[in-house]
């Protein structure tokens, strides 16, 4: 059986009386996922983190099932006496992932009626935040009984390139492959943005953007397309939500228009902010 790093006892669990609701459990994942945040941006005043922990305790104790309180306020507790053992300390990535083992093991057992917290968020169409993912999986990897999260049922990071087209003259430009999703990230919605200089912005043009995702049984999917057209005058940074989610793009096409030196990039935005 693989050996916890962190000395602190797993506590005993509840059988819940009723299934847990899914907002809960979406309320409850996201909160821990910011409490991970804001650890890693190190935020020079604790305030908030510490208002944080009294938000993310409050959200297990308006639970309604005696049982699912009970499974999950020593587990968050441990959770928030984690951090605030860790705040002045300078830790790596995985480190600061362990402090929420007590609580993501917890969630995991709360959805334990229906084989976890990854069939839950299927059941339910949940996403996890990326952030909630790292510490799930590293907690299912160190700790027996815990199943891993798989790509389907989180949501991807905010990304700034996963692709960009320089335009050579109408209906003619160069792609250059940006960055994509990590292994473990799902979907994040896709927009078409002008990643050019020009002060007065881009001319009109309609592009074909072929991207990779994840359907709702987690297989990959490639060579799947959308198509979008900027409008003339497009300023730098704004552009158009394509409609679609993925992971990656592996090219973008003038189809028609478009201006030498245009530059359109493909983007990533979170599905939603997570918040206490």
């Amino acid at each position: 059986m693989p050996i916890l790093a962190l000395p602190f006892a797993l506590p005993e669990y509840a059988a819940p009386t009723v299934p847990i609701p899914a907002a809960s459990v979406q309320t409850l994942c996201d909160s821990v996922a910011k409490h991970l945040g804001d650890l890693v941006a190190r935020p020079g005043s604790t305030a908030g983190l510490i208002a944080g922990q009294a938000a993310t305790l409050a959200h297990v104790a308006a639970l309604d099932d005696a049982g699912q309180e009970y499974s999950l306020m020593d587990s968050f507790e441990q959770l928030m006496a984690n951090e605030n053992a860790w705040l002045t300390l300078a830790t790596a990535y995985t480190g600061l992932l362990d402090l929420a083992r007590p609580a993501v093991v917890a969630l995991d057992a709360v959805c334990g009626a229906v084989g976890g917290l990854r069939a839950f968020c299927r059941a339910e169409g949940l996403q996890v935040a990326p952030g909630y993912l790292d510490a799930h999986n590293r907690a299912a990897a160190r700790f027996y009984g815990v199943t891993p999260l798989s790509a389907d049922v989180a949501f991807g990071a905010a990304l700034s390139n996963l692709g960009k087209v320089t335009v050579s003259g109408p209906g003619a430009g160069t792609f250059a492959v940006g960055a994509s999703e990590a292994a473990a990230y799902g979907n994040a919605p896709l927009s078409l943005v002008n990643a050019g200089s020009s002060a007065t912005g881009a001319s009109s043009g309609t592009y074909r953007v072929t991207y990779s995702l994840y359907d709702v049984a987690g297989n990959l999917v490639t060579g799947a397309t959308v198509s979008a057209t900027i409008a003339g005058g497009t300023l730098v940074g704004a552009g158009v939500a394509l409609g679609v989610a993925g992971i990656a793009v592996t090219g973008i096409t003038v189809v028609s228009g478009g201006n030498a030196s245009d530059v359109l990039a493909c983007t990533a935005a979170l599905l939603r902010a997570v918040s206490y």
